[in-house]
């Protein structure tokens, strides 16, 4: 009997252990997580006027052409708009091919919930910002390509 309770609880260790260290592929950590430009070949243009950014995973410098950055491993997990706003992230959602991030906009002190959409290419569009706050660049026109992350 205890070493059937023994089995039974080093399994359901093991179990728990395995779905918190591998998180699927489909999660937003994998999704979301980023530095976004609506132009696909930034990082190719060799433009020698950069933004350096010291990410979760690792200190890049990027040209003036990124758009969006989304670190869920900093600490705090930020949201960013270069030369814009750096703000904390409060919670990230997915629903299919959307993603639903809400940041504390500090300068506004309020909270912004921005939902990106997520296209078979691995491109996204982001709906309009809600509440007034919106820095363009929104609507399905406007294209974004993942250039770095993790």
């Amino acid at each position: 009997m205890i070493k059937k309770l023994f089995v039974i609880s080093t399994f359901l260790v093991l179990f728990c252990v395995s779905c918190v260290h591998n998180p699927t592929k489909n999660s937003p950590r994998n999704s979301i997580e980023g530095v976004w430009s609506r132009v696909p070949d930034t990082m190719e243009r060799g433009l020698s006027v950069f933004y350096e950014l010291d990410l979760s995973w690792g200190k890049k410098g990027f040209p003036r052409l990124i758009d969006i950055v989304v670190d869920l491993h900093s600490v705090p997990p930020i949201f960013e708009i270069p030369e814009l706003t750096r703000d904390e992230i409060i919670s990230v959602n997915e629903k299919g091919d959307k993603t639903l991030l809400t940041f504390y906009f500090a300068r506004g002190e309020f909270n912004v919930t921005v939902i990106f959409h997520f296209n078979k290419d691995g491109t996204m569009w982001i709906e309009s910002f809600e509440g007034g706050f919106d820095p363009g660049g929104t609507g399905r026109d406007f294209i974004y390509y993942k250039i770095d992350g993790p």
